[in-house]
């Protein structure tokens, strides 16, 4: 977040800049503006992703689960499936055996509580795991002020071949293509 927030006064006062410079000065401070906008945009990223973590780490194991099951279903890219399917497996480990400590004995409670702490460490590493393979997906800008949307990108971006800026598509085409990313990657748009 302090990261956002450098970003973020850093354009106000290249902003401020802006309206009080001389028209020689302006083409500088709109090139210097740009940059700070893109740096902005990428922190804010980040303070998303690190929110979502957070918000899906307090979560209850059961609620987890279907967290990761819906993340599993919208994946794509081979290594974070890979990485997520490891989380779920872990994750239903964990569920599991809290389950099971519910229904057990008192004799048999500390030998099922140590291995729920050797899962729910396994769990932590197969989490982070999946967050290092996401964070190497570049993340797209969200929808706003400086966002590039694939539709509008020239050259190659993760679209197939046939729906690539240099080929025909009718507007009606195109503004399908628009509402079904929107559709299905909401403000925040990853691509390998």
């Amino acid at each position: 977040m302090r990261a956002q927030l450098r970003a973020a006064k850093k354009v106000a006062v290249l902003k401020k800049k802006l309206a009080n410079a001389d028209e020689e000065d302006k083409k500088k401070i709109k090139k210097q503006l740009a940059k700070a906008k893109k740096a902005l945009s990428k922190a804010t990223a980040k303070v998303f992703r690190v929110a979502d973590r957070i918000k899906n780490s307090k979560k209850p194991i059961a609620a987890r689960v279907s967290i990761i099951k819906e993340q599993l279903a919208k994946a794509y890219l081979p290594a974070r499936k890979r990485a997520l399917k490891a989380q779920l497996k872990a994750a239903k480990k964990v569920l599991a055996l809290q389950k099971k400590l519910r229904k057990a004995s008192s004799s048999q409670k500390k030998a099922i509580r140590a291995k729920i702490a050797k899962a729910k460490a396994a769990l932590r590493k197969a989490t982070k795991k999946v967050h290092k393979v996401t964070d190497k997906l570049k993340p797209v800008r969200p929808f706003g002020e400086g966002f590039y949307p694939a539709w509008d990108k020239k050259g190659p971006t993760y679209l197939p071949p046939m729906l690539r800026p240099k080929s025909k598509l009718s507007d009606s085409q195109k503004e399908a293509i628009k509402a079904r990313c929107k559709e299905v990657f909401g403000k925040q748009m990853m691509r390998a």
